[in-house]
């Protein structure tokens, strides 16, 4: 199965991300910044950009140029419940999902980025 990176800096929210990942049989790694992260390689990673006491968006490039074949998944509160491929291409990330989302509308975003075809 997958390896998900999961960078989350609320701990309930990281923690409920990895018990629904967890539970659909990822292996997940969480951490509550995005310097915090091995350089190990992940299937996916999925951070919320709107980490202020880290500089999400800044980190998010760091990261993007740092694996720039690992698939992102955005997520925050940002987004609304129809955030579209115009604001992940803005961002550089695969998909964006506005919180609160369902365990099901993140299983399935998951699903679709895993089994899309690799960025060249």
């Amino acid at each position: 199965m997958a390896r998900i990176v999961v960078v989350e800096q609320d701990q309930l929210m990281r923690a409920l991300l990895v018990e629904w990942l967890g539970g659909a049989g990822y292996t997940v790694s969480a951490y509550s910044r995005i310097d915090a992260m091995p350089d190990d390689e992940a299937d996916l990673v999925i951070v919320d950009v709107v980490m202020p006491r880290y500089g999400g968006c800044a980190r998010l490039r760091e990261m993007q140029a740092s694996r720039p074949r690992t698939p992102l998944i955005a997520i925050s509160s940002q987004f609304t419940a129809g955030s579209s491929a115009a604001s992940a291409c803005a961002l550089g990330v695969r998909r964006v999902i506005g919180k609160p989302f369902s365990r099901e509308r993140l299983l399935y975003v998951v699903g679709e980025v895993l089994t899309a075809v690799p960025l060249a």
